[in-house]
This record gives C-alpha cells, sequence and structure tokens, in this order.
C-alpha cells in the first residue's frame, strides 16, 4: 500500500498532538529523526495540492456586492472559519452583542467527539465588518434553520471574481483563503502563536502551513537585526 505524504504529515501532527497532551511536547521537538523523515517523505513524494493564497484584510475591505457572501467572507477571516462550517451555521448559532458576534460552531474537522465551541468575531468598525454585515443580513434573510443559503460552489465563484477584479490570479485563491489569510494577518499582528492555534482550533502544529509571511515583513527583518544594540561579550560569551 502506497501511503502519500500528507497521510505521513497527518501521522506526525497526530503524534505531536498526543505527546502534547501528555505534557511531554519538549520531547516530541527533540526527536529529529521524525522531523527528518517528514522532510525527506515530502521530497520524495510531494504535496499533492498547491496551497491557496490568503486573503488577507487589507484585500476583503475592497470586496462588494452580495451581503451574504461578504457575511460569510468575514465569519471565515475574523472568525478563522472553515467555510463547511459556516454553511452548516443555524439561524440560533449566533448571538449578536453591541461589539461582537458569539457563535456556536457545533461540530468541527478538529472535533471528533463533536463537543462544539463558542467562537468571539468581534467589530472592526470598517467597511466589512462582521457585527454590521450580520445585523443588516439578519434583517434581509428569508430562510428559516440555516443562516445561509448560498452554496460553497458560489461562495467560491464570488470570491475568485472579486479577487479578479481586485488583478488577482483568481486560481490562487479559494473559500479556505479567508482563514488561511486571518491566521496571516494575526502572525503579522504579533499575536501569539498559541492564541492563534486556540482561535482556529488548531489541535497541533500544522497550523503553521497556513501561514504565509509577506516578503516585505521578511525583508524588513535584515533592518530589525542591525537596530539592536548587541553586547559584543554578551555575543563571544
Amino acid at each position: 500500500m502506497r501511503v502519500g505524504y500528507g497521510t505521513i504529515k497527518k501521522y506526525y501532527c497526530a503524534l505531536g498532538f498526543a505527546f502534547k497532551s501528555l505534557g511531554r511536547f519538549d520531547e516530541f521537538v527533540a526527536f529529529r529523526t521524525a522531523q527528518r523523515l517528514l522532510r525527506g517523505s515530502k521530497r520524495l513524494l510531494g504535496a499533492r495540492r498547491t496551497p491557496k493564497q490568503p486573503i488577507l484584510p487589507a484585500q476583503f475591505l475592497k470586496f462588494t456586492g452580495d451581503i451574504e457572501y461578504r457575511l460569510m467572507g468575514a465569519l471565515a477571516l475574523y472568525g478563522l472559519l472553515r467555510i463547511g462550517e459556516i454553511l452548516n451555521l443555524q439561524i440560533g448559532d449566533v448571538v449578536c452583542l453591541s461589539d461582537s458576534l458569539l457563535i456556536n460552531v457545533r461540530a468541527s474537522k478538529t472535533d471528533v467527539f463533536r463537543q462544539g465551541s463558542t467562537i468571539a468575531v468581534g467589530a472592526t468598525e470598517t467597511v466589512n465588518c462582521p457585527v454590521a454585515l450580520f445585523r443588516q443580513w439578519n434583517m434581509v434573510a428569508k430562510q428559516k434553520g440555516s443562516l445561509f443559503g448560498a452554496s460553497r460552489a458560489a461562495f467560491v465563484k464570488y470570491v475568485k471574481g472579486q479577487m479578479a477584479s481586485l488583478g488577482f490570479d483568481s486560481g490562487s485563491y479559494s473559500g479556505h483563503s479567508f482563514r488561511r489569510g486571518g491566521a496571516t494577518a494575526l502572525l503579522c499582528a504579533g499575536v501569539h502563536s498559541e492564541i492563534i492555534m486556540r482561535k482556529g482550533r488548531w489541535k497541533s502544529e500544522a497550523f503553521r502551513d497556513y501561514l504565509e509571511i509577506p516578503s516585505k515583513v521578511m525583508a524588513e527583518l535584515s533592518s530589525e537585526m542591525v537596530s539592536q544594540d548587541w553586547d559584543p561579550n554578551w555575543v563571544m560569551s
């Protein structure tokens, strides 16, 4: 039986989660052999899919059109929600407060025991603010039961159209680009990785694959290096 790189990576992440649950994650990180095996399998077998590019807040602010689609994008971006989770939301799953939304996610990809979780999404007070969009959608929505009536295919088509109108290659984006963009934006804002993991409900270090550090940020690291007042005695010790 041939095992693909994706399967090997899932086993590796599951092993890391098991060590973390036992309070022995440092031992797992120190186990270099497993890391070498993972890197080797990637070179040999290769990743089957090219990850979609992230949609960042600055890009989403320029999205126009249907309120339903924009609200779905806002929840995916600012709540780090998966599109499947959004499409499964019921009318009563979202509570609108004065400055935030409390979203009850009944089940998710990593919630194997279906315990559910509550996601807080705050207002941005900008164009396409999730709270403002929800209030607008709540006033015009006619469906009963499900919060949204759109299909995944229709939403992805909308996303690709919006990115194309902004001058980007629409083939490089999908509905999942919001979740990746949200995680990337949090990282660039200096948010600790543990908080990003909790907000996105990732159970392993696999969430790092979602992060896309802009080249501008990487380039600025050079000036950050020389800006430090290093003590030569400390460096040589």
